[in-house]
């Protein structure tokens, strides 16, 4: 099949032969369908000509950034071949500007193709398991996803935390069903956890956040997998200021760090978790990294005060008054102080 329109009316030189080998199809969609001034797209359809573009949108205030010159250049022509123009140095080709394409395929069915991987739709692939599949696959792909999805892509799976709670929850037919249900909330999810479940998940799940400098990540990524062998593990680098407080860096430098996280099932043999906990604490003391307080903390106040710098605080809560009147922060975040 081919589409019917005549070789005389296209703009190349030449006269394709196929046409008369083909089946053609004639295609008679050559209107403006809508100008959008609000979100600055217009939807035309394949057979619409520049002249005809520029005749409407000039005439309301408005252009494409990338407009061939030749009056009777098409849109469908410009996409499938190549479009270009002087302002193509800043926008790239035809096809560059063009946000979405309307398609019906050989077996007559109609899809709508964008950049945009709308991974947010509960019904989709859970974040990790989709970029996992890249990986399992060693393939290569860009993707380009709406900016809200993007930020919150690890909250339907919880990172990857749901996958304990539930094993199937990333099956194509539960998340077709069931999806919209997900994620539980966590505090939900605490609040109707008993003591006998609690004490359960504390000794065979690990959700712990270290900050260590980047040039010990690699000394910091085996001391993870031999003490708590927790995978995937999350890596987001930061830039931590040499300002004072509770948290900066060792010298009077701004530097490099990295988030390491780990939530899941801990997979060495006899894992214990105070112990194994407090090993790892100690290698992030050793490093001067730091432990995020959401986690459970095992060091005891001096341990404590060693991992952070409580100089500028302590001194502040005695200017303030704040010693009869608040809580220490270590008094907030103890393993004694939580349950």
């Amino acid at each position: 099949m081919c589409t019917g329109r005549p070789g005389w009316l296209t703009v190349s030189l030449r006269v394709g032969k196929y046409k008369k080998t083909h089946k053609n199809i004639m295609i008679n969609l050559m209107d403006i369908l809508e100008v959008d001034t609000k979100k600055q797209i217009v939807r035309v359809e394949p057979l619409v000509t520049m002249g005809q573009v520029t005749a409407l949108l000039t005439s309301i205030g408005w252009t494409l950034p990338v407009l061939p010159e030749l009056d009777d250049l098409t849109v469908g022509g410009l996409i499938m071949g190549t479009g270009i123009e002087s302002s193509s140095h800043k926008y790239g080709l035809f096809q560059h500007i063009c946000t979405a394409y309307e398609l019906v395929l050989a077996d007559g069915s109609f899809v709508r193709c964008t950049p945009l991987n709308s991974i947010g739709n509960y019904y989709k692939p859970w974040f990790f398991k989709h970029v996992e599949n890249y990986l399992k696959t060693n393939r290569e792909g860009l993707e380009y996803i709406p900016l809200r999805h993007y930020y919150h892509r690890h909250t339907r799976s919880i990172f990857w935390e749901l996958q304990d709670i539930i094993p199937f929850g990333n099956n194509p037919i539960f998340r077709y069903l069931f999806g919209w249900m997900v994620p539980p909330k966590i505090s939900l999810l605490k609040l109707t956890q008993g003591e006998t479940l609690r004490k359960l998940y504390e000794q065979h799940h690990v959700v712990q956040d270290m900050l260590v400098p980047m040039k010990c990540m690699m000394q910091a990524l085996h001391t993870f997998h031999n003490d708590i062998h927790v995978y995937p593990i999350w890596l987001c680098p930061f830039i931590l200021p040499s300002q004072p407080g509770l948290v900066h860096p060792k010298g009077d430098e701004t530097e490099l760090y990295v988030d390491i996280g780990a939530y899941g099932e801990p997979r060495v043999k006899h894992f214990e978790a105070r112990s194994c906990m407090r090993q790892l604490e100690k290698f992030v003391r050793s490093v001067h990294g730091f432990q995020m307080l959401y986690a459970d903390c095992y060091m005891n106040r001096e341990e404590f005060w060693e991992m952070f710098d409580g100089s500028l605080y302590h001194k502040l809560r005695e200017q303030l008054n704040c010693q009869d009147a608040f809580p220490e922060v270590y008094d907030k975040i103890c393993k004694a102080a939580r349950h």
